[in-house]
C-alpha cells in the first residue's frame, strides 16, 4: 500500500506517540520487595510456573502457540513465493489475514469470557490449532493452484483466530497466580518460557522445512503441538477450575516472534 521508506518513516511517528504516552502515563505506587538473594530472584518466577497448576497448563499452551507461530512466521513467505509462485503482495495479503483472525477474536474475547470460564477458551484455541496445523499439510500435499491459495488463506485466517483465543485470555491466569510482589517475575517468566519454545520451534520451521518439505515440517509441528495441547488439558482438568476475579481484566493479545 506504501513504499518502504514510508513505512519506516511510519513506524518512527508510532514509536514517537508510544513514548509520549509512557512518559504521560501514571503508574501505581507500588512497595519495593525486600532484598532476595540473585538466584532465588533470577528462578522465582519459573518456580511459581512450576508451582501454580494453573501456569502449568499455561506453559503447555505456550508450546501450542509456539508450533503455529513458527509455521506462519518463518514459513508464510515460502509457501506463498516459493511453493505458490505468488508475488510478494500476497505474502503480505496472508500474513494480514492471520492478523485479522486474531484481532477479531482479541475484540470478541471480552465478552466471551463474562459466560464461559477462560480454561474453556484457551483449550479449545490450544486444542484447534494442532488440528489447523495438521490441516494445512494437507492442504498443501493435497491440493494446488487456487484451491490451495484459498485454503490456505482461510486456515491462516483460523489459526490466527485460535492463537488468539490462547493469548488474550492469559493475563488473567498470570494475574490470579500473582500478587503485587511476585506479578513483575510472573510476567517476565511468562516472556521467557514462551521464547523458549520459539526457540525450539522456529530452527525446527526453519531446518525442517528446507530439508523435509513444508508439508511434512507442518506434521512434526502437529505432534509439537499436540503435545503441548495434552499437557495443558492433562493439567486444567485435574480439580475444580478457579472462581474468576469480578475485577479481572483482559490484556490485549501480543503475537511475538
Amino acid at each position: 500500500m506504501i513504499s518502504y521508506n514510508n513505512l519506516f518513516v511510519g513506524t518512527v511517528v508510532g514509536f514517537v506517540v508510544s513514548a509520549i504516552l509512557v512518559t504521560a502515563a501514571r503508574f501505581p505506587v507500588i512497595a519495593t520487595p525486600s532484598e532476595a538473594p540473585f538466584l532465588d530472584r533470577l528462578t522465582g518466577g519459573t518456580r511459581l510456573f512450576w508451582r501454580e497448576r494453573e501456569l502449568r497448563g499455561l506453559m503447555g499452551l505456550n508450546l501450542v502457540v509456539a508450533t503455529t507461530t513458527a509455521m506462519v512466521v518463518v514459513n508464510t513467505v515460502v509457501l506463498v513465493q516459493g511453493l505458490l509462485g505468488r508475488s510478494q503482495t500476497d505474502v503480505a495479503l496472508m500474513l494480514a489475514v492471520y492478523g485479522a483472525g486474531s484481532m477479531v477474536v482479541a475484540i470478541a474475547v471480552p465478552n466471551l469470557l463474562d459466560r464461559t470460564s477462560d480454561h474453556r477458551v484457551m483449550l479449545t484455541g490450544g486444542m484447534a490449532l494442532p488440528v489447523l496445523l495438521a490441516s494445512a499439510a494437507g492442504v498443501i500435499a493435497w491440493t494446488d493452484g487456487t484451491g490451495r491459495w484459498a485454503g490456505l488463506l482461510i486456515l491462516w485466517f483460523l489459526i490466527g483466530s485460535a492463537t488468539s483465543a490462547v493469548l488474550t485470555p492469559s493475563a488473567r491466569l498470570l494475574r490470579r497466580n500473582s500478587t503485587e510482589a511476585t506479578r513483575p517475575a510472573v510476567f517476565a517468566s511468562q516472556f521467557s518460557l514462551s521464547h523458549l519454545c520459539f526457540l525450539v520451534t522456529y530452527p525446527v520451521a526453519g531446518t525442517l522445512g528446507a530439508a523435509l518439505g513444508l508439508s511434512a515440517v507442518a506434521l512434526v509441528l502437529t505432534v509439537l503441538g499436540a503435545v503441548g495441547a495434552v499437557v495443558a488439558a492433562a493439567t486444567w482438568l485435574r480439580g475444580e477450575k478457579p472462581g474468576v476475579d469480578d475485577d479481572d481484566t483482559v490484556a490485549p493479545a501480543t503475537l511475538v516472534g
